[in-house]
């Protein structure tokens, strides 16, 4: 049997485990060994890390959502993003505005940031 390259074994892996397990005919023309199963199922977990997305960007993510030339599925896409976190930075954002208008209130939210941060140390 020729060897199959890891690609390939990658975007097949989990059709043919679902193949064999379901006892299912296949239409490729490819011998299923253990080997090719063995290949394909230890390679699809892949540890991925966080992805940290700074404050301007979200902003101006939102601020584009809420213009309305690209809807919010658009922008998801655009940015590799599920549409529900732009909604909440949405949410987000109408919920904390007046922070940026009212001195005061911005103040005491700055305080009150801070004794927290303390408080962590």
């Amino acid at each position: 049997m020729d060897k199959l390259s890891p690609k390939f074994v990658l975007t097949i892996g989990s059709q043919l485990t679902w193949i064999i397990n379901n006892k299912v005919e296949s239409n490729l023309d490819i011998p299923v060994t253990n080997e090719l199963l063995r290949a394909s199922v230890g390679r699809t977990n892949v540890k991925r890390t966080r992805r940290r997305i700074d404050s301007a960007l979200k902003v101006e993510i939102v601020f584009e959502a809420l213009r309305g030339q690209k809807s919010v599925a658009d922008l998801a896409e655009q940015y590799g993003l599920h549409p529900n976190q732009i909604y909440a930075w949405q949410k987000q954002l109408k919920n904390y505005a007046a922070f940026a208008f009212d001195l005061q209130t911005r103040h005491i939210a700055e305080l009150k940031a801070k004794i927290r941060r303390d408080a962590s140390d």
